[in-house]
């Protein structure tokens, strides 16, 4: 059975969660604009599991996140707009349609929220041990990181099926 094809607009939150994404997006590229001449030739490019640096490169890679970030913004923006194609827990006809797309479309903003945020804490995580302010990646932020992802799996699906 074909899905219906409906489009979907965006309301007043889905504005917001944008404009917060984009926002944090700039705020990446600005924070390596700012700080890349300061950075010594090598900057902790990989953290163990206790938040230390095991693994340096060039500080040209301080690059590597906010280039990622931009280009899942772009990808999950673009996927966003076929919300008839993704995988959803629950069969979909013309009368849950507009709302499940609509879910479906939210979990995406949401998502890409979650990447640019732990894009930047991590790039910043780097800019400060590579400028020597700090010495590691705090511990107690991995299981917060785990479980945002872990938890924001979790309530997707649980709100999809709702």
């Amino acid at each position: 059975m074909k899905r219906p094809r409906i489009k979907i607009k965006p309301d007043r939150f889905d504005y917001i969660i944008e404009s917060i994404t984009i926002i944090g997006l700039i705020v990446l590229f600005v924070l390596c604009i700012i700080y890349y001449g300061r950075l010594p030739d090598s900057i902790p490019t990989h953290f163990d599991l206790q938040g230390n640096p095991n693994s340096y490169g060039s500080k040209g890679s301080i690059w590597f996140l906010p280039i990622l970030g931009a280009i899942l913004y772009v990808g999950l923006t673009i996927l966003s707009n076929y919300p008839h194609t993704f995988n959803y827990p629950v069969n979909i006809t013309s009368e849950n349609a507009a709302r499940m797309y609509k879910k479906g479309i939210m979990i995406l903003r949401l998502l890409k929220l979650i990447i640019i945020g732990l894009f930047l804490y991590i790039n910043f995580k780097t800019i400060e041990i590579g400028l020597g302010i700090s010495e590691n990646i705090s511990t107690i932020n991995l299981p917060v990181i785990l479980a945002a992802f872990f938890g924001f799996a979790i309530f997707s699906i649980i709100w999809m099926k709702r």
